[in-house]
């Protein structure tokens, strides 16, 4: 065992949303981040759409195949994300070899251990809470409004001032202006403006997302290209990903980072804390010390971390997550045209079901982003039938991917076995009869939804994981935290990511996951 001599006043561990935000909050201290960071592949896709190159007959899919991988074109896990199959994306959930394979009933989990984190192929949702969300939280929404308008700043956010979900996605302050739809999207809105009334009255609102997506070059980067690629590479700069953060503060000399470590452990002492990290490249075990240690390694990992702490394989900790489902929905005037090109294949519309307290959010894609070998096997047809519902039926379809909140129940935990793997059980919970209820409304607005093809993915799919180390104003659990994010079995010992949530609402979380990481490193100088 080595011990290395670097120190810094915070350690960060982890470079996702969370480790980011803490850093740009950090950015006038002595703050080192440890990471495993793996990086993107050096090869990219030139910047051109698919169609367009097979049209031009210069094809890029054989490139695409082609282009270097250890598993090969499929992930052999089931139920991965369309996202994290290509070669060019699976170093996003890529996983060390010297962490063993967790244990999950009921469950599949995807964790992200390169630099910048799962940002590097997400759906770049990015909603500010409410303020009936934020009810249930130990915080002043004061104090994250003001981190809130700062990463929209930093980040460069497009949406809607003014249409029915911006009241319900938080203060307008900062966005850039909306990404346009395709026409498909284009006619949902329209015939939706129509009925709002009726649609309104069955508690279901639709408008524009809020996306880290680059309408326009702002701040020395380009505007997000239309090119279709996001299911197939990373490192668009109209794209935002915390990776972007983190490499600035690197460069501006704000933050110390190094990479290729995996925290494993980490010690209290009087005046500061010992992290143990192994080094993947050697197997050596390197310690660090810091007056302050941050966690930012996403909610299952930092679990993990917490727990091998203080050797307990005996608690069990709570787990939220989004279960998700998807609905099909189908414009029978636009069957058999052509595929749009270049067009936007992340979220064109968000819909907002109001169902109690918390409501049901959900995001409508066209299907010009997937290949379609993604697609071909879900139709329930023959394969000559399904052959020809592609290519006739995709470019009249959108897909609606509703997430439902979240609360504690006791059936849902995770805790660590004595060989240091997770496990996790979990039992997903939807209201019923919500697909088909959506359904029967959309035909008000001319869309057929045959919500007997709905899916239901298994828990865990979302990918929206939090609620471990759930956060309260006087804790009585040793997991617990404050409300400054210091977890109560410890003093000098923070959580930042999504694993200090109380509950989960439905929307996407990494927006607030930053805000708050940035508040409770605020903290930390004071």
């Amino acid at each position: 065992m080595s011990e290395n001599p670097l120190d810094a006043e915070v350690i960060i561990i982890g470079s996702g949303a969370a480790g980011a935000a803490a850093a740009f909050a950090l950015s006038d201290r002595s703050v080192l981040m440890l990471d495993v960071g793996y990086p993107p592949p050096a090869e990219q896709l030139p910047p051109i759409s698919i169609s367009e190159s097979i049209l031009s007959g210069e094809d890029i899919l054989p490139r695409l195949f082609d282009l270097g991988t250890e598993s090969g074109v499929l992930s052999g896990k089931p139920q991965v994300s369309v996202k994290l199959k290509g070669p060019l994306l699976q170093f996003v959930s890529r996983r060390p070899t010297s962490l063993p394979e967790d244990v999950e009933a009921g469950f599949t989990s995807t964790q992200s251990f390169s630099r910048g984190g799962l940002a590097n192929a997400w759906g770049a949702g990015a909603m500010r809470y409410s303020a009936t969300e934020l009810r249930h939280f130990p915080i002043e929404e004061q104090a994250l409004n003001r981190w809130f308008d700062k990463l929209t700043e930093e980040i460069g956010i497009s949406g809607s001032t003014d249409d029915d979900l911006a009241t319900y996605f938080g203060e307008t302050t900062g966005l850039l202006s909306p990404h346009k739809v395709c026409p498909l999207a284009e006619r949902l809105l329209t015939r939706y403006q129509r009925r709002k009334e009726s649609f309104h009255q069955s508690g279901i609102r639709i408008g524009r997302p809020r996306l880290a997506i680059l309408p326009v070059d702002y701040r020395g980067r380009k505007k997000f290209q239309h090119h279709g690629q996001e299911f197939f590479s990373s490192g668009h700069e109209g794209i935002y990903s915390p990776r972007m953060t983190v490499d600035r503060l690197i460069q501006e000399g704000k933050l110390q980072y190094r990479g290729g470590l995996l925290v494993e452990r980490f010690e209290e002492q009087n005046d500061g804390v010992k992290i143990f990290s192994r080094d993947l490249s050697t197997g050596e075990i390197v310690t660090f010390r810091a007056r302050e240690l941050l966690l930012a390694a996403g909610t299952l990992n930092t679990s993990r971390i917490v727990l091998r702490s203080r050797d307990d394989t005996q608690s069990s900790l709570p787990l939220l997550d989004n279960p998700v489902s998807f609905l099909p929905a189908i414009d029978p005037l636009r069957i058999g045209t052509p595929m749009p090109r270049n067009a936007f294949t992340s979220a064109e519309l968000s819909i907002v079901i109001e169902r109690g307290e918390l409501p049901v959010q959900g995001s409508i894609y066209n299907l010009m982003g997937p290949l379609r070998s993604d697609l071909l096997m879900e139709f329930p047809l023959t394969l000559n039938g399904n052959l020809a519902a592609c290519r006739e039926l995709l470019p009249a379809m959108l897909m609606i991917q509703l997430f439902y909140p979240d609360r504690p129940n006791q059936e849902n935990s995770l805790s660590l076995t004595p060989d240091g793997r997770l496990q996790i059980r979990y039992r997903a919970e939807r209201e019923p009869g919500i697909e088909r209820f959506l359904a029967r409304k959309l035909l008000g607005a001319g869309l057929l939804a045959p919500y007997f093809l709905t899916q239901r993915p298994i828990a865990g799919s979302s990918i929206h994981y939090a609620g471990t180390l759930r956060m309260t104003r006087s804790p009585t659990s040793p997991y617990e935290t404050t409300p400054d994010g210091i977890i109560s079995c410890f003093k000098r010992v923070r959580a930042v990511d999504a694993s200090v949530f109380p509950l989960l609402p439905a929307k996407n979380h990494t927006l607030m996951v930053m805000a708050n990481s940035a508040r409770i490193a605020e903290l930390v100088k004071q």
